[in-house]
């Protein structure tokens, strides 16, 4: 459901939240949440022909608590991000499991840093924060040891010029990535 996210006793973070001391056998009750409407952010991740991807993580990062929140696109590309708090925040669009397409932020932005910033207030739902992805290129290869056999579970990163991690793997069982 569409709920804010909390902590005993009416807290939003870990760190904040009552602590209840519990002994051996002992029950405590009326431990109760009332739980607040969230906020949502939806759009469509599509690529360069606007067709819809699928299981592309679109995730929301508040600014001033670092919280972060995230949904998958199904399979005509539509997200909806739930449970948010009134706040700032920056959304960016990643592509591990979705094929060979290079990640962004919103507004057709390379970083965190550069994306747009959406307001957003209680209760309220932005909608229309689309995603065009590009296509990716591909790097291949083999890691192998000093008998030149091929190793597994090996992690290969890519990194772009600014030593921002692209995109990272590991090796399958014949040291190919």
């Amino acid at each position: 459901g569409n709920y804010i996210q909390e902590w005993y006793n009416d807290k939003n973070s870990q760190e904040t939240a009552d602590i209840l001391n519990v002994s051996s056998g002992q029950t405590i009750g009326n431990i109760d949440a009332q739980l607040a409407t969230g906020s949502i952010i939806s759009g469509r991740v599509t690529d360069v022909s606007g067709s819809g991807i699928p299981y592309v993580p679109a995730m929301a990062q508040e600014l001033s608590d670092n919280s972060a929140h995230s949904s998958t696109s199904d399979a005509n590309g539509y997200y909806s991000i739930t449970g948010l708090s009134a706040g700032s925040y920056k959304v960016g669009f990643f592509t591990q499991n979705a094929g060979n397409y290079i990640a962004e932020w919103y507004n057709d932005k390379d970083s965190f840093e550069n994306a747009d910033t959406l307001l957003l207030a209680a209760k309220q739902t932005i909608g229309n924060i689309d995603a065009q992805l590009a296509e990716g290129g591909i790097v291949s290869g083999h890691v192998t040891d000093e008998s030149s056999n091929g190793i597994e579970g090996i992690d290969v990163y890519i990194y772009n010029l600014s030593y921002s991690n692209i995109v990272s793997t590991s090796t399958d069982s014949e040291g190919n990535y």
